[in-house]
């Protein structure tokens, strides 16, 4: 079952785990909530880039519910990280980050 996760699953701790330490690094601008999601603002520069890369590509496989998309914005623009999903994946997203 892809939907409701499991609030005691490992899986879902490590995930909460890597994404709050990635949410709050330095190089974190902003968040805001949309319709089903979340989308995260950095900073931009290589090691942010690969930092969010590496979390979404372990994450993927533990929150197979969840759509991850990365947006580079021109120009050495700031990075984008979007979290989105069925109905819920906002609160569950929210409530994992603590926002």
């Amino acid at each position: 079952m892809l939907w409701p996760p499991s609030p005691s699953s490992a899986y879902i701790r490590g995930f909460a785990n890597c994404a709050k330490r990635t949410v709050s690094s330095a190089r974190y601008v902003s968040h805001e909530f949309t319709a089903d999601g979340l989308r995260v603002s950095f900073a931009a520069d290589g090691e942010t880039l690969a930092s969010i890369a590496r979390v979404v590509n372990a994450e993927r496989l533990c929150c197979r519910f969840l759509r991850f998309v990365i947006s580079v914005e021109p120009d050495a623009g700031p990075i984008a990280l979007e979290l989105s999903g069925p109905a819920g994946s906002r609160e569950f997203i929210a409530a994992l980050l603590d926002l």
